[in-house]
């Protein structure tokens, strides 16, 4: 290595010329004239020297053979002039110091690499230089750039997030090992696996693709695969069930867990879709005009507002729900696909959705009887 002395001022001039590259003009310096600003007290840094005509090379093992001219280096600085080591100095003698032999990265490293390997050679330590594989970036699918601490959406690629949603472990973990990395056409691995399957060969050096689509799939399937036991378990602790300023009983957040368990792509999905379910945020301008195009709704609305207002259910089981649609069916009179496609539309907003039974059990005769007076009050 040698001393440079250039002022910030003549690098700068020099970047204009050559962005790219140091030009090393002060490892041309005389002794007479490094002593000379030595004795003035002019500040230096340390760079580190290349010989030109050589080649570093080195076996990746993602991307194969790389080979690297010294020619097209520029000579980084090692030390600056406030003492400081700049980083690939530091890791070197770190990496050094703790016997690293093997080294997995991001792509990102690669240029820092032939440096690394030129200071092994400097230090005499050629017999440690480490093995090199250098891993493909993980870009947003949002996005298409590189996953960032420092982007709008950071917090969506925190352990905490990932913990707070409630995805299943297995299928984080099998996801994960996807990310740059194949084998076949297989996609679902438990983690002995995972291990026993892994090999380097099958690390890929294209960009790897971080689509949350596809993790809330490999979650749902794993949920899926669950027993109704195990399933409840893994679900019920992040479900609360207070909802809309009201509480869900034990026996509810069970019913509607199972009932929706097949919209559930992770825990936290119980909390998200009980929000929806049980707000009336779908009574709008837009619920209103759809409302236009069934024929005889305020008569309908009528008549099933005074039925379920009169027909007070003391247990509210899945049993008595039925029982009371089928005593609404024989009152009203009407084919039951039209009586279930108005109902479920006055109640939540969509005329598709489970059964109707299931959806009176779980909003209950108070909710249904408030949700049919909103849609009459606003109807008059």
């Amino acid at each position: 290595m040698y001393r440079c002395f250039c002022t910030e001022e003549e690098l700068e001039k020099e970047r204009e010329e050559n962005p790219y590259l140091y030009s090393g003009k002060c490892k041309h310096l005389s002794k007479e004239e490094i002593d000379e600003k030595l004795a003035n007290g002019v500040p230096y840094c340390y760079r580190l020297k290349l010989d030109q005509s050589k080649e570093y090379v080195w076996e990746d093992y993602v991307r194969g053979k790389m080979t690297v001219p010294a020619s097209s280096m520029g000579e980084i600085i090692l030390m600056r002039s406030n003492g400081l080591p700049t980083y690939n100095f530091a890791v070197v003698v770190d990496d050094y110091e703790m016997k690293i032999s093997d080294i997995f990265r991001g792509e990102e490293h690669l240029s820092n690499t032939p440096y690394q390997i030129a200071l092994y050679e400097a230090f005499g330590w050629e017999e440690f230089i480490p093995n090199f594989g250098h891993l493909s970036l993980i870009m947003s699918a949002e996005t298409g750039k590189k996953i960032s601490k420092r982007d709008v959406n950071a917090q969506k690629y925190l352990v905490s997030y990932f913990l707070e949603k409630g995805y299943h472990p297995e299928a984080l973990l099998n996801y994960l090992l996807l990310l740059g990395w194949t084998c076949g056409e297989r996609e679902f691995f438990n983690l002995k696996e995972s291990i026993s399957n892994f090999s380097i060969s099958g690390l890929s050096g294209s960009p790897s693709i971080c689509d949350f689509k596809k993790l809330e799939w490999m979650s749902f399937s794993y949920l899926s695969k669950m027993d109704v036991f195990q399933y409840l378990n893994f679900v019920l602790p992040f479900f609360k069930g207070n909802i809309e300023g009201f509480q869900l009983s034990e026996e509810m957040k069970k019913e509607f867990a199972i009932r929706f368990r097949s919209r559930v792509k992770y825990a936290y999905s119980l909390v998200e879709i009980s929000e929806e379910f049980y707000s009336k945020k779908y009574l709008n301008e837009e619920f209103f005009e759809k409302l236009k195009g069934y024929e005889n709704i305020e008569e309908f609305i009528e008549k099933t507002l005074s039925f379920f207002t009169s027909n007070q259910v003391e247990s509210w089981t899945e049993a008595e729900a039925r029982l009371l649609l089928k005593k609404l069916f024989n009152e009203l009179g009407t084919p039951k696909p039209d009586i279930c496609h108005k109902l479920r539309f006055l109640l939540t907003g969509d005329p598709e959705g489970l059964p109707m039974y299931s959806t009176i059990l779980l909003l209950g005769q108070d909710n249904i009887c408030s949700r049919l007076r909103d849609v009459s009050e606003k109807l008059k």
